[in-house]
């Protein structure tokens, strides 16, 4: 059955269909030959920021608990003080 509008001849509503294809391949992949890289490429480079970032946040965190142990040891945390800082921290 089908399903090409109205007033089309059946070639053109392939041409049509094939145009369009290429249209949504095109915002997908980016066009070739160029630095656009369309949609894949921007999910792409987002994922390689988010990478790096989740990197920064891991080290960060690391630096915050040799620091809370520093202060401990010095004696500068006192037992409320770090009861009262580890229950403040989201898990």
């Amino acid at each position: 059955m089908s399903q090409k509008p109205p007033n089309m001849s059946l070639e053109d509503a392939i041409y049509d269909v094939r145009e369009r294809m290429v249209r949504i391949e095109t915002v997908l992949t980016g066009v070739p030959g160029t630095n656009n890289k369309g949609l894949c490429g921007t999910v792409e480079k987002n994922e390689e920021d988010l990478d790096t970032n989740r990197k920064k946040v891991g080290r960060l965190e690391v630096r915050f608990w040799l620091l809370v142990g520093l202060l401990c040891g010095s004696g500068v945390l006192g037992g409320v003080g770090i009861s009262a800082l580890i229950n403040s921290v989201p898990k």
